[in-house]
């Protein structure tokens, strides 16, 4: 078997990606030690008025969290060629614009935009590169 190439854009996105997502995997601890995590009851405060003021639920923000830990392990599914983690980024992504649908968080068409926006700008970055060269979509298995 051939020696798979991946081209640096598609490099560079899902590092981003995964590093995004671990970060705000990392905050969603933060949000649930109480502040504790960072020993830090300034932060505390700041982080019940932020809840407080957008009137989330405590089950949302864990919907966060696991949200952002698969959507890490899609990505890495991708890095390591699989064509599911991109089905299972699409349908993660769908189904927390379900939930924030159905409890309305977000705004309709902000919703709406941001999903499309994700899952296709994460088709685009595959498809970047020569065909049979670089090209990460027909490389996935």
């Amino acid at each position: 078997m051939a020696q798979k190439k991946r081209h640096p854009g598609l490099t560079i996105w899902l590092s981003g990606l995964i590093l995004v997502n671990l970060f705000v995997a990392f905050i969603f601890l933060v949000i649930f030690s109480e502040g504790q995590l960072l020993d830090s009851p300034e932060l505390q405060v700041a982080i019940d008025r932020a809840i407080q003021k957008n009137g989330l639920p405590e089950w949302y923000l864990f919907i966060g969290f696991v949200h952002s830990i698969f959507n890490v392990i899609w990505c890495v599914a991708l890095f390591n060629w699989k064509k599911w983690g991109f089905w299972g980024y699409v349908g993660s992504a769908v189904a927390v614009f379900m939930v924030d649908r159905l409890f309305d968080y977000v705004d309709p068409k902000r919703g709406v935009a941001g999903l499309i926006f994700n899952i296709l700008v994460l088709y685009a970055v595959l498809n970047f590169g020569e065909e049979g060269e670089n090209e990460g979509w027909s490389q996935l298995e």
